[in-house]
């Protein structure tokens, strides 16, 4: 009968096929360039002959009324060689018209036509052709290309048509495939060997990615290649075999050390072809055997060289001699999240093509036969490294990548690090891998010197209140500070005044290297404050009103903290500490006498205290040195690439943060700071409105902060400079932070550095392209290293850590824990700080951040990056402000509404829920949305994640919420008779998969889906939308304007029927004109 079953593999290519439109991707070209008298009519017959004698080539595959996929054998047609002739052309023009048609050739074949292939035979000269031929995968592979260039060169040679149909078919193979996998119980130790090897696999690689990964792929492929050269590849040969294991499993080793590096990740996943033709009966047979096994690699650093390549022999011969299990089935069995936008279990595909005589070539009799290259290629994989042995003996690495995510430049560094190991290996197996140098000569001599270093700058020879009384003699008249009470100080009237204020300190014993608190308001006192503790030698010591009364005493106890400064209504914080001295009851316009004071580089400037992993806060003590080092290289850099005359600061920061240090800076350099109160500090509208009382043409604030203040920016105020720093900014805010610079003509900075290194230690002006943390600061060094501090290449994600002149002097009384992050530097003078963050050096020499390493999201097998999902959902019109977060193991989106657009309701969350599905992977929508009045931020203006509130669970835990809708329910009973489920366990948010639900039930739902509704429900859209409450959105979205078809049916003859609508009209028309001859 002519309804025959699907093999494994064409059941997942036909899934494959249905998850996208654009089913290019899945073709194999076959071209030649003939050159020679050729035969056109014998060429024809021949091609005939091959679709008559494989039946698998003029197959179809078509969907029954019982949803079920089959294979339906067709004749063979009269005509399936075109012909076209471009003689006419010039040779220019033929070139470019047959790299058209390639493109053309490769494109969909539907799967519902009655052929797997399509020829093309372009006549470009009398004696020359080009014989383009494409194949559906469905119905070959790779080693079906040998057979089918053999069966052509001998029918063509023999010309003693018709040529013999063997005697299987490959419908007899697949009979017998689905007969054995039924009958044997070998199956099911497959199954379980699969079920342990990829027990928690990562469902999704962690290399960093060159552009956002789009929802549905574009499947667009380019290709980069090296060479490794014959003495290179005898060597490594040689080497393998001297630890018995083969040149495939060196290579894939090489590669999986690379992906290592690269990723930060230990847990390496990549799929392998294998030609799956087990049995001698079919390797003559043409057909889609090719199976898929996943080859995991566990890279252990610890291990040494000859160890860990012994491990990776026993795992991929393991994984060889468990190949026979269909690679469908093996999906099945493990159940991943699906989507739309990556493979499943591996989007990494490795193959290593022996020395050999390539299984394309064809032979025509009078024809010389040359492989033309030709059309665009496909990427079905995100990498896909083909390792070539060459008839010289040298290898040959073939890395193709997806266009959509990767770049070139990332791709060429990927070969040269797989060649660079393969060197490092080479020195010696008893090394431990950790030992392996991680990169080139040549590239570690431009990390170190070139990338990542900062202008090396003889250092200014001035302390901050060396620079204040510079100025206070220079400019004593100009005014230094201005506050929300109306008070100023000009520079002479600064000095004078701290000048007071630190001999009343001296008077109450302070003393060079002691610390002093204070806890002051927002005004001039603050100035004050900091100016007269550094004229006596001490270091300032910063609180917080917001701080309880137990924090502020471990800091002061924490410190050895002598004198608090503080002001009326202040105090009652202090019963811990003898002398309190309120500078609110002190006349400090009367002079007192100072005894001087000579700073040393390393004597204490100030100690910040953050949060410590302990639950105790850390004091990070920063020297007076490192403070000389900010003041001058942000008046090298940022202040002078603004070219203002003067700079008119806008001072919002609190003091216990570091971002306040920029006020000092500006005083430091001749500008004007103006002080904003506490309540005006907090409010958006009140600081623009701040900013345009006094003129303000320079502030700063973290993200989340700047961009409250600039959403509704009135045009009215003039917009001035912006520094950005303290949290990661989103693609979002970049990009309309670039919008209202421009259109101000202002610029904006981010601003990077953590308070161990003094504030800020790399900068980057907002420019077109993604968020970046930009180069360093003058005599500042950065370096981007693995686990074992190694230095790693660009593209590769690791740990920053610091170096240079802001780099502080540690943690107060925690000298295990300074020892820990304050490091001898092995790659120049001085320390090195262990910042914790995730970045990666990209083009440009651009420092790309990532994340906390303590803080990297991993959910349900997916590394997730909560700033993608802000910045896409932030894309939305109706929204102002996104946060995403993870509250327990789910994905929440909070949201604030544009007021001015809408008004939150269930609509607006289904709407960007929508949007959600529209423009993210399927992993990466969140479970929940929920609306806010204002994003909770913490004193410091940061997002306080904390204040978060998490959603209901309820629901979720109980596993069940009930529809809304008709289509919902609809949906909902389809899905409970196809998984044969209770409706009551089938919940409008349960994932179909987690359900249960796989690649043939999903066909199936889809099919009754789209018979229910009368429109065409695609499988790719279960796979991107697979909770019924997304799918309803779709199949409503398909329904909107609609005209329901309805079947005609004979009317009763009466003698008085309605016109048409097209008769009605005619009608009118006719009666319009007395002629109606037209």
């Amino acid at each position: 009968q002519n309804h025959h079953p699907l093999s494994f593999a064409q059941q997942q290519m036909w899934l494959v096929c249905q998850l996208s439109e654009d089913q290019a991707g899945y073709t194999l070209p076959l071209s030649f360039t003939l050159q020679g008298v050729l035969n056109v009519e014998r060429l024809t017959a021949s091609i005939n002959a091959l679709v008559e004698c494989h039946e698998v080539l003029r197959s179809s595959y078509v969907q029954d009324e019982h949803d079920d996929v089959f294979v339906q054998i067709n004749q063979t047609p009269e005509k399936i060689l075109e012909f076209l002739d471009l003689t006419a052309l010039d040779s220019a023009s033929q070139q470019q018209r047959l790299q058209t048609l390639a493109s053309e050739q490769n494109s969909t074949i539907a799967l519902k036509d009655h052929l797997m292939m399509k020829a093309l035979l372009v006549k470009t000269a009398e004696d020359q052709h080009v014989l383009l031929m494409t194949f559906h995968h469905i119905a070959t592979d790779g080693w079906s290309m040998g057979i089918i260039s053999d069966f052509l060169s001998a029918a063509y040679g023999e010309g003693s048509l018709p040529m013999a149909a063997p005697a299987l078919q490959y419908v007899d193979f697949t009979q017998w495939q689905r007969q054995h996998w039924q009958s044997n119980d070998v199956a099911e130790k497959l199954s379980d060997y699969w079920r342990i090897t990829l027990d928690d696999l990562p469902l999704l690689h962690s290399l960093a990615l060159d552009k956002t990964r789009p929802a549905v792929p574009t499947y667009q492929a380019h290709l980069s290649s090296l060479m490794l050269d014959g003495e290179l590849t005898q060597r490594l040969n040689t080497f393998a075999k001297a630890h018995n294991i083969t040149p495939f499993v060196l290579i894939q080793s090489l590669f999986s050390l690379t992906l290592a590096q690269f990723s930060a990740e230990t847990d390496i996943v990549m799929g392998c072809p294998v030609a799956n033709r087990t049995v001698p009966e079919v390797e003559g047979m043409i057909g889609y055997f090719v199976n898929s096994i996943v080859l995991r690699s566990q890279v252990d650093w610890s291990l040494s060289v000859s160890q860990w390549l012994k491990q990776q022999h026993q795992q991929i011969i393991a994984a060889f001699e468990h190949q026979e299990l269909p690679f469908e089935r093996v999906v099945e069995e493990i159940n991943p999240e699906r989507g739309v936008s990556h493979h499943p279990l591996f989007q990494i595909m490795f193959n290593y093509l022996g020395r050999q005589v390539a299984k394309d070539e064809i032979e025509l009799t009078g024809i010389e036969a040359t492989p033309f290259q030709g059309g665009e290629g496909y990427a079905k994989f995100d990498l896909t490294l083909t390792a070539v042995e060459t008839e010289q003996g040298s290898l040959e690495l073939l890395l193709d990548y997806s266009a959509d995510i990767f770049v070139e430049a990332t791709a060429e560094r990927l070969l040269q690090q797989i060649q660079w190991f393969a060197l490092q290996l080479l020195v010696g197996s008893d090394q431990m891998l950790s030992d392996l140098e991680s990169v080139p000569p040549t590239v570690r001599k431009e990390l170190c010197t070139t990338i990542g270093q900062g202008r090396t700058v003889e250092a200014e020879p001035f302390f901050f209140p060396e620079r204040m009384a510079r100025l206070a003699a220079e400019v004593p008249m100009q005014l230094a500070i201005h506050d929300e009470e109306n008070t100023s100080l000009s520079f002479g009237e600064l000095d004078q005044q701290a000048n007071t204020l630190g001999a009343l300190l001296q008077a109450r014993g302070v003393m060079p290297g002691d610390k002093v608190a204070f806890l002051l308001p927002r005004n001039v006192s603050i100035v004050l404050a900091i100016l007269a503790i550094h004229k006596v030698g001490a270091a300032y010591i910063p609180l917080d009103s917001s701080y309880p009364s137990e924090r502020v005493a471990n800091i002061c106890a924490q410190a050895g903290v002598k004198v608090i400064l503080s002001a009326a209504g202040l105090g009652d914080k202090f019963t811990f500490v003898d002398t309190v001295l309120d500078i609110s009851s002190q006349d400090l316009t009367v002079e007192q006498a100072l005894q001087r004071v000579i700073l040393t580089a390393d004597m204490p400037a100030y100690v910040l205290f953050t949060s410590g992993s302990t639950g105790e806060p850390k004091g990070v003590v920063v020297s007076h040195a490192n403070l000389a080092h900010l003041i001058q290289t942000n008046n090298e850099s940022i202040f002078k690439i603004c070219a203002l005359k003067s700079i008119r600061w806008g001072w919002r920061t609190p003091l216990v943060f570091d971002a306040s240090l920029l006020g000092i800076i500006t005083l430091a350099t001749g500008g004007e700071v103006y002080i904003a109160d506490e309540e005006t500090r907090q409010d958006p509208l009140a600081f623009s409105h701040f900013i345009a009382r006094h003129q303000i043409n320079f502030t700063c604030g973290t993200p989340s902060f700047i961009g409250q203040m600039i959403d509704g920016w009135n045009d009215n105020i003039a917009l001035p400079f912006l520094a950005i720093g303290g949290e990661a900014t989103s693609p979002g805010l970049w990009s309309k932070l670039l919008a209202i610079t421009e259109k101000n003509q202002v610029k904006a900075f981010n601003l990077y550095g953590p308070t161990e290194c003094t504030l800020q230690c790399s900068y980057a002006e907002i420019t077109e392209g993604r968020p970046h943390i930009g180069q360093p600061f003058d005599n500042t060094q950065l370096y981007v290293l693995d686990q074992q501090q190694r230095l790693l290449p660009m593209g590769a994600k690791g740990e920053l850590y610091i170096a240079g002149d802001g780099v502080a002097l540690g943690y107060l009384g925690k000298e295990e824990l300074t020892a820990t992050q304050f490091l001898a530097n092995p790659f120049g003078v001085g320390k090195l700080y262990r910042t914790g963050d995730f970045v990666r050096w990209e083009q440009h020499h651009q420092l790309a951040y990532f994340s906390r390493l303590d803080d990297q999201v991993k959910l349900r097998g997916y590394r997730i990056e909560l700033g993608e999902i802000e910045h896409a959902l932030g894309r939305s019109t109706l929204v102002k402000q996104v946060v995403v977060a993870i509250k327990a193991q789910h994905l929440v989106a909070y949201y604030v509404l544009d007021s001015d657009v809408i008004e939150a309701s269930d609509v607006t969350e289904q709407a960007l829920r929508e949007h959600a599905e529209q423009t993210l992977p399927s992993y990466m929508v969140p479970q929940f949305f929920i609306a806010l009045e204002a994003i909770p931020y913490s004193v410091s203006g940061k997002v306080n994640k904390k204040a978060l509130l998490a959603p209901d669970f309820s629901q979720v835990t109980k596993g069940y919420q009930a529809p809304d809708t008709d289509i919902e329910r609809q949906i909902q009973s389809i899905w409970a008779e196809v998984l044969a489920l209770p409706k009551e366990t089938i919940g409008v948010t349960a994932n179909f998969f987690a359900l249960g639900g796989h690649s043939l039930t999903a066909t199936k739902v889809v099919a009754q889906l789209s018979q229910q509704f009368k429109c065409r429900v695609r499988v790719s859209e279960i796979f991107s939308h697979p909770t019924i409450r997304g799918l309803s959105a779709v199949i409503a979205e398909h329904l909107v304007g609609r005209v329901e078809e309805s079947r005609m049916a004979v009317v009763a003859r009466q003698n008085h029927h309605p016109l048409s609508f097209a008769q009605q009209q005619m009608w009118l028309v006719c009666q319009l004109s007395e002629d109606q001859a037209g």
